[in-house]
């Protein structure tokens, strides 16, 4: 709920698009688990979605930035945020081309920041 109401403020100011990630901001435990990671890209989604005009959502998987170098975990994740609605979803931190490519593939259609 947090990151809805979050999403819906941000709105009110003017701005039409954003990012939601599923890095915590706690070194120790650095990424949502992925269920809970899941429910908040929906409840982004979901108040985007309520808005009066169109808003671009970007879901990012943050494991690579914090260490965890696990792409087959990231693109399930980057699967899930697409099946839950984000516009636009985003890997930071990727490494090559392959990796790159491997993203692209795994959400196509949507688009890929």
């Amino acid at each position: 709920e947090g990151c809805a109401q979050t999403l819906l403020r941000a709105a009110a100011t003017g701005i039409v698009g954003g990012s939601i990630e599923d890095a915590t901001g706690i070194s120790a435990d650095p990424i949502y688990p992925f269920d809970l990671s899941v429910e908040r890209v929906e409840a982004a989604v979901a108040a985007a979605r309520s808005l009066p005009f169109p808003f671009m959502l970007t879901a990012r998987a943050e494991n690579l930035l914090h260490g965890r170098l696990d792409l087959p975990n990231t693109l399930r994740r980057l699967q899930a945020y697409a099946e839950a609605g984000a516009d636009v979803l985003y890997a930071p931190g990727l490494r090559t081309a392959e990796e790159v490519l491997a993203v692209v593939k795994a959400v196509a259609p949507k688009p890929v920041n």
